[in-house]
């Protein structure tokens, strides 16, 4: 998988809720600000997100 700057946002992992395809991936980037984002349940995979 390619990494650049332009999509890496540092944060810390809080929640991942898998669904059979996709999967929502809640990033806490500042002290009570989180990001929400959907993607793949292969991405998740593929990140060795935890």
């Amino acid at each position: 998988m390619k990494v650049s700057a332009r999509n890496l946002i540092p944060g810390k992992i809080k929640e991942i809720t898998m669904g059979p395809v996709n999967a929502e991936v809640v990033v806490e980037v500042a002290p009570g600000i989180e990001v929400v984002s959907m993607i793949t349940a292969h991405s998740v995979k593929a990140m060795e997100l935890k």
